[in-house]
């Protein structure tokens, strides 16, 4: 299994550059392109038209999720997704809803969440995944940039990890589900004589 750490931190170290973010959460929310909420993230997915990459570990924003499927079925914008293996299944996740809209789903273990915009504009932060953060957690807030450097290199790293990752089936997921209804009710057929 293969396991990459899709964040600005490894990005840096692909690049061998070094990082113009600021590393204190406190210093990140009062830069230039932090994000307040996950509306603010919805707006930016809703300007893409050409193409979405998404690598996140958990997703359980339904606005994030509604705004990704808007952008795959009502403009045609292709979605590409990387997905840690062990995360695709959680209920309270919509990874699985998105490979049935088309979303093209690859399995790979990493910590993170971003969002490249048609190649021009990133996202990256927890209100993409929309999991809820404590009280007095020190998490660094969700960021826009549209700086070319650093969006080129979270390119890359995304195709980078795509490529060599695992694809997802939505005919396995379908045939895990029906197994399951197999073991929780015998089928007509073996009722019958």
């Amino acid at each position: 299994m293969v396991l990459v750490l899709l964040t600005s931190t490894f990005v840096q170290a692909q690049t061998g550059g070094a990082s113009s973010l600021p590393q204190d959460p406190a210093q990140v929310a009062a830069s230039p392109g932090a994000l307040k909420n996950t509306a603010e993230v919805v707006q930016a997915i809703d300007t893409a038209t050409q193409e979405l990459m998404v690598a996140s570990d958990l997703l359980r924003s339904k606005e994030v999720a509604n705004a990704l499927r808007r952008a795959v079925v009502d403009r045609s914008v292709t979605l590409f997704m990387v997905v840690p293996p062990e995360n695709v299944a959680d209920p309270a996740s919509y990874f699985v809803s998105l490979a049935f809209a088309d979303a093209a789903v690859r399995l790979v273990s990493f910590k993170g969440s971003f969002i490249v915009i048609d190649r021009s504009v990133l996202v990256e932060g927890p209100f993409i995944a929309g999991v809820k953060q404590l009280p007095g957690a020190q998490v660094a807030p969700t960021r826009l940039s549209q700086d070319a450097a650093e969006v080129s290199s979270f390119v890359t790293s995304f195709y980078e990890s795509f490529s060599a990752a695992e694809p997802y089936s939505t005919e396995a997921f379908l045939e895990a589900l029906d197994l399951e209804s197999d073991l929780e009710a015998p089928s007509e057929r073996e009722e019958q004589p």
